[in-house]
């Protein structure tokens, strides 16, 4: 497996919730699995000291997607600058934060790269050197078992 690559998803400068919180997640998923967490920031203008901050939350590198095509905050641009980052990279699993937006990257990104995807996870571990999550369903009456197979990934899961 290669290394995680985090969304961190920001507005205005400041980044969600639920970004900031994945990145911790995704490190503990990456240390069982014996793998880097990065994270990677889009928009324009970005403040590269704000950025740097996502090592506190656990990214070991922070990659900066910074153009004006970025700053009206739309899912394409982004779709187009993170799979650069994936490919250029060799990340197998990319992790978003739930969002609407986050939502509509991980669609694109899954379609770019021919990417398997999983929505909703509330749960990520490793099992024998493989990423299984839980996913709700049934009006979060029950939880759903999702394994990827091979090659790369894109999950959203919940904050």
């Amino acid at each position: 497996m290669g290394d995680i690559l985090g969304v961190g998803e920001q507005h205005e400068g400041v980044f969600t919730p639920g970004s900031l919180g994945l990145l911790g997640e995704a490190k503990r998923l990456g240390g069982a699995l014996g793998v880097q967490v990065d994270a990677v920031v889009c928009g324009s203008g970005l403040d590269a000291a704000a950025c740097a901050s996502l090592g506190g939350y656990d990214a070991t590198r922070v990659v900066l997607c910074d153009h004006e095509a970025l700053a009206a905050g739309l899912p394409q641009p982004a779709v187009d600058a993170i799979a650069r980052v994936v490919v250029n990279g060799g990340y197998t699993l990319v992790l978003l934060g739930a969002s609407v937006l986050a939502s509509d990257i991980a669609a694109g990104l899954s379609a770019r790269l021919d990417a398997g995807l999983i929505v909703d996870a509330v749960e990520l571990h490793d099992e024998g050197g493989r990423i299984v999550t839980r996913r709700p369903g049934l009006g979060d009456s029950v939880l759903g078992l999702g394994a990827l197979r091979d090659g790369v990934a894109v999950i959203v899961a919940r904050a």
